[in-house]
């Protein structure tokens, strides 16, 4: 590999690192800022149904549900729903939420194929009674798990990767382009440098001067 060669290749490897540098950056920050968004409804909705702002008409997507440690839905004495009717998959980290054993906590997990962002966070302790076995009410631990659909930032992100992949590859073209011109005008003084060298090495002959070029030749 020549020494233009070589030039232009590291001038082009410099650029490409910092186009897709830039590009993964810009794609994390926009999807944290995406999920970060989906994140402060669900904090807030949480915040409001265990103040007891009970929504009987969540909106769309949005669904929730009390369980005890057990993982049992729980309704509370004053006829509150304990979900919005789609059973929702109870982790053991929830339990341990709902035990007071555990932080609260946000995950990703999958509901009917689709993708659905969670919150878990612990209640406190109230008279409830279960749906899933018949009883007396009981003072217990309350946890509550509050989900929302992560289509809408998926086709978002979607969409941003292929912004980001036409920007990356017009970067990159441009990249190798621009090495090529600067290697090529940077060493335009060695082009004369090989026939000079022949001639020396045929003659002998070291008196002929090369020519210096400008202020800024190599």
């Amino acid at each position: 590999m020549t020494f233009r060669s070589r030039l232009v290749l590291a001038a082009a490897i410099a650029v490409v690192i910092a186009v897709l540098g830039a590009c993964a950056a810009a794609y994390v920050a926009s999807r944290d800022s995406l999920v970060g968004s989906v994140d402060g409804t669900l904090r807030a909705t949480a915040t409001e149904l265990v103040a007891g702002k009970f929504d009987h008409h969540p909106a769309a997507g949005l669904f929730y549900e009390f369980i005890d440690p057990h993982g049992n839905q729980v309704v509370f004495r004053t006829g509150a729903p304990a979900t919005t009717g789609i059973p929702l998959p109870v982790s053991a980290r929830a339990k341990q939420v709902a035990a007071n054993n555990a932080p609260s906590f946000f995950a990703t997990i999958t509901l009917g194929k689709n993708p659905y962002r969670e919150l878990v966070v612990y209640v406190g302790t109230a008279p409830v009674f279960t749906r899933t076995r018949v009883g007396p009410e009981t003072i217990t631990p309350i946890g509550l798990l509050v989900v929302l659909p992560l289509n809408g930032v998926i086709h978002q992100l979607h969409h941003l990767r292929l912004v980001l992949a036409v920007i990356a590859a017009t970067g990159i073209a441009v990249a190798v382009l621009l090495a090529w011109l600067v290697g090529r005008t940077a060493l335009v003084p060695l082009d004369d440098l090989p026939g000079a060298v022949e001639d020396v090495a045929a003659t002998t002959d070291v008196s002929p001067p090369l020519d210096p070029g400008g202020q800024d030749a190599l």
